[in-house]
């Protein structure tokens, strides 16, 4: 049999090539968006952050780095030049989908407010430059907001939280002479570890019951890369760490989940075969559902995907302070006396360090008593 002349092909071929390696649309710095809570000057946070979507020139959200060696960046100063602030920008955090995590963290509160440059090189990003006008408090300055619906709406907190209704549903009332009887000597002994809180008049006090009461709560880092390494991520009770669920969550592998009678505050707002792949509560069928990610390639990674952006929507840490200041409201409405400083307690105090100095312009507040 004759070959076929192989240069009608080369065109053909050239053409192939050229196209594989055609250059994107570089990266349009007004069509980029920014959004976030660290862009408001009222929610107070440890790190406050917010997000950068990459748009190119085409008006396309970028699903990947951008390309060349063009950088986002942020500048932070005070409005008043009379007025000057330390405050820690990071670099950008690069998310390799086409978003990045921008973070600062102030030192010192500032009266006059702040201008919040967000460049592309040297071209300003979407609405860049943002005012946040003062006073804008920083982490250790003691000023609580008076008015709670104020302080929720500043935070943009859900209007119900299922969970916490849920959670509260079998305890419409709550003794508080009769759990300071029974929880230290059925959960207090040499085995256990518990820390007993009042919070009175927006003071906070406590006393350790049980044997590790030095226990401080921990973010593992190699949990982290971990999460970012694997296609595949299988969470099994009682396995690695029992925090470790939101943390696959938030990486970019498919998460694999296991049955389970425990729960967090956020698995309510998770659904099987959208956010994560379910597993059965004896793993029988975790090859069967290995293969299946395997065989469902783009199946798998939709998934991985809707689990990834929900959690990063429901685990932004000011939605947590929303979650733990609901539940504290709801245990203080379901309470059949009033708080008490029992004995052995002791005052938690507020930073009165140099880091927590600040001029505070609201009253002192009235808070609930928990």
């Amino acid at each position: 049999m004759r070959r076929l002349p192989l240069a009608p092909l080369l065109p053909l071929q050239l053409a192939l090539l050229l196209a594989a390696v055609a250059p994107e649309a570089p990266v349009s710095a007004p069509r980029s968006l920014v959004w976030g809570p660290g862009l408001r000057a009222g929610v107070v946070l440890p790190v406050r952050y917010f997000y950068l979507q990459a748009v190119n020139s085409e008006g396309q959200n970028l699903t990947r780095s951008p390309p060349g060696q063009t950088l986002f960046k942020v500048v932070i100063k005070s409005l008043s030049p009379k007025e000057l602030v330390r405050i820690h920008v990071p670099k950008p955090l690069d998310r390799n989908d086409g978003t990045f995590l921008m973070r600062y963290r102030m030192y010192e509160t500032v009266s006059e407010g702040l201008k919040i440059e967000v460049l592309y090189g040297d071209e300003h990003v979407a609405q860049s430059p943002y005012i946040l006008k003062g006073p804008v408090y920083h982490e250790y300055c003691e000023c609580p907001e008076e008015d709670p619906q104020t302080w929720q709406k500043t935070l943009s907190c859900p209007a119900k939280e299922p969970q916490i209704a849920k959670d509260f549903a079998s305890f419409p009332s709550i003794n508080l002479q009769q759990m300071l009887n029974e929880v230290p000597e059925r959960f207090g002994d040499e085995r256990g570890a518990i820390v007993h809180y009042t919070i009175l008049s927006n003071l906070i006090y406590r006393r350790s019951l049980g044997k590790y009461t030095d226990f401080k709560m921990f973010s593992d880092e190699i949990l982290l890369s971990l999460a970012r390494k694997y296609k595949y991520q299988v969470n099994v009770d009682g396995t690695v760490a029992a925090y470790r669920y939101p943390y696959l969550m938030l990486g970019d592998s498919l998460v694999l989940k296991q049955d389970s009678p425990y729960y967090e505050h956020f698995y309510m707002a998770l659904k099987p075969w959208k956010h994560y792949v379910p597993i059965k509560r004896n793993l029988s069928d975790l090859l069967e559902k290995v293969e299946w990610a395997k065989e469902n390639d783009e199946e798998a990674k939709k998934i991985a995907k809707e689990g990834q952006l929900t959690a990063r929507d429901l685990l932004q840490p000011h939605r947590l302070y929303c979650y733990y200041y609901r539940v504290l409201q709801n245990y203080a409405e379901r309470q059949t006396s009033k708080p008490e400083i029992r004995d052995g307690m002791e005052l938690v105090p507020q930073p009165d360090d140099s880091a927590s100095i600040c001029q505070c312009h609201r009253k002192r507040p009235l808070r609930e008593e928990l």
